[in-house]
């Protein structure tokens, strides 16, 4: 990685384009762990004192490395602890291009902010406080200052916005200050009563608000409502070049006991590694016994 930054950011000296050219390095995400059952599989990571990894919404799958240079704009050496996430970069790329940032992003408002202020005073301006808020596979997370509002409502919800309200506001969320616990491990919700309530509303609002589908099929093979065809990928069943039930069966049964686990059929000892062949296996395993068989990959193959 250091090598092939390292030629990029030589091209661009070489061009002599360096001084019109902002770079920003970011992680998608935080270090996976060995945490048994890691939600992002398990690796020799290590988050320091941060609870949690890859796939979590906790401080140790959302605190990420961000750098910016911009040669003979941003001041060198400045380290920043302010609060800042992904889509602030869409917007700090567009004031860097002297392109006002628009208010909203289709049917949604746009929710990031410019760096450019923060950065170019190396750090003295300072970012407003806004609140923050994560999802993943109902993973959620909400951060506004110190105060960290956390929950895991279960993936089935996820990403289906009107369901997803509907279990945060049934749900027991955790509340962390995040000032004086970084790990994320005493729960603050029954003695700060207020901030929780509020912070809880605030998350639902947000969720209940949101403009759009999530972009991932309703059921395999299928195409999103209202949207062109996706083209099916090989082996998909319904598609033109997918695989023979009997060869997809043969592929997955490794054992060769004339059954498929679903182990066997995502191909992950963890099945959440693999949450979309999970969903495809459960629609597949017609008596829900835990096992495929070749007649029930056929009868799918037919109904399709």
């Amino acid at each position: 990685m250091d090598h092939h930054i390292g030629q990029l950011v030589d091209l661009l000296d070489e061009l002599k384009i360096a001084e019109d050219t902002l770079i920003v390095f970011v992680s998608d995400n935080g270090g996976c762990t060995m945490e048994e059952h890691a939600a992002g599989g398990r690796f020799p990571g290590n988050n320091g004192p941060f609870r949690g990894g890859k796939a979590t919404s906790y401080q140790g799958g959302l605190s990420v490395p961000f750098l910016a240079n911009w040669k003979g704009r941003l001041p060198e050496g400045t380290v920043s602890d302010a609060h800042v996430m992904h889509c602030d970069v869409f917007a700090t790329l567009l004031d860097a291009a002297s392109i006002p940032v628009p208010e909203m992003n289709g049917k949604n408002p746009v929710r990031g902010t410019s760096l450019m202020p923060h950065m170019l005073s190396a750090g003295k301006e300072t970012i407003p406080e806004r609140t923050m808020i994560f999802e993943l596979w109902g993973n959620i997370g909400l951060r506004k200052g110190d105060y960290k509002l956390w929950g895991d409502v279960g993936r089935d919800a996820s990403p289906d916005w009107k369901a997803l309200v509907a279990e945060i506001e049934k749900s027991d969320l955790s509340l962390f200050d995040l000032s004086e616990d970084i790990g994320e491990q005493n729960d603050l919700r029954t003695q700060q009563s207020e901030i929780y309530t509020s912070l809880k509303t605030e998350l639902i609002e947000h969720f209940a608000g949101i403009n759009a589908e999530y972009p991932i099929p309703k059921g395999a093979a299928e195409p999103p409502e209202k949207e062109m065809p996706a083209k099916p990928k090989a082996g998909t069943p319904g598609s033109p070049n997918a695989r023979s039930p009997e060869k997809l069966f043969k592929s997955r049964d490794q054992d060769k006991d004339g059954a498929v686990t679903l182990e066997e059929f995502t191909g992950k000892a963890d099945a959440s590694d693999a949450p979309g062949r999970t969903k495809w296996f459960k629609k597949l395993d017609a008596n829900d016994d835990g096992k495929l068989t070749l007649e029930e990959l056929k009868k799918t193959s037919r109904d399709k």
